[in-house]
Order: C-alpha cells, then sequence, then structure tokens
C-alpha cells in the first residue's frame, strides 16, 4: 500500500510540481500521509 501511495505522489508531483510553494513529495514524506488519504478519500 506504501508503494500505491508513493506512486500516486510521484504522479501528483510531475502533474502539479509544488502546492502553496512547497513540492508535494517531501511534505507527503513527512508523515502527510494521512492528510493525503483524507484528500484523497474527500
Amino acid at each position: 500500500m506504501q508503494t500505491e501511495v508513493l506512486n500516486y505522489i510521484e504522479f501528483l508531483s510531475e502533474r502539479y510540481p509544488k502546492t502553496n510553494g512547497n513540492p508535494i513529495e517531501p511534505r507527503a514524506k513527512r508523515g502527510g500521509l494521512g492528510s493525503l488519504k483524507d484528500s484523497r478519500s474527500r
């Protein structure tokens, strides 16, 4: 499941390199996976 999330993050970072001025990938790796899941289910 973690690889799925990482693939999804890579996919997003390719389409949207920056969000709010911050790269998506480092943010998610810092423990934002929970918030990523929340935003996906909404």
